[in-house]
């Protein structure tokens, strides 16, 4: 006959060692060390779930920079098909082919350069000037969220004939003021003022 292993008390009994205790209370070396297990198992899972996640995550970034690039290669021929469409229109209309190429490549030249000074504004956003300062303890010159703009009167006109060549000279003194000011207040501008 096959005894049933002890439960409850009997089990204590069982697993007494000398005095009466359990064998396991003696010994908190062991239960350190099956706790240090324990935690290690679930640190050791943890990394692997986050291997796993990080392979994941490379496979889709690298199909989404394959994708990218085709859907641009797309739009770049369906640029170019339009191109040379206007350019076939300006030939309909009776303009020279070498006129109409170079209108193309002038209106191609200029959206480039237009991109690059779209380009030029977002860089002065990418040098953390704000945290490195911060980071080396220099918070007096941290840049602030800019005051806010208080509503301009209207310039006061001249006394005389509102029409009068020095009234326009007055007016379009006050316009270049205010479009001066509003240039050296811009935050995206990267030229020094």
């Amino acid at each position: 006959m096959i005894d049933a292993p002890a439960t409850g008390a009997a089990a204590d009994v069982a697993a007494a060692g000398p005095g009466g205790q359990p064998s396991w209370a003696g010994s908190w070396v062991s239960l350190g060390r099956l706790l240090l297990a324990d935690l290690l198992a679930v640190v050791r899972e943890r990394f692997h779930l986050l291997a796993l996640e990080g392979t994941l995550f490379v496979q889709a970034a690298g199909a989404l920079l394959a994708l990218g690039v085709v859907a641009a290669l797309l739009v770049l021929t369906a640029w170019f098909v339009v191109v040379a469409a206007l350019i076939a229109l300006l030939v309909h209309l009776g303009l020279p082919i070498a006129a109409a190429l170079l209108i193309g490549a002038v209106a191609n030249l200029g959206g480039a350069w237009a991109a690059w000074l779209a380009m030029r504004r977002q860089l002065s956003r990418m040098t953390f000037s704000a945290s490195l300062q911060a980071l080396q303890g220099d918070t007096t010159s941290v840049p602030r969220s800019p005051p806010p703009v208080p509503a301009e009167s209207p310039p006061a006109m001249p006394a005389g004939d509102p029409s009068s060549p020095s009234a326009d000279v007055a007016r379009a003194s006050t316009a270049a003021r205010a479009t001066t000011s509003a240039m050296r207040d811009d935050p995206l501008d990267p030229t020094p003022h």
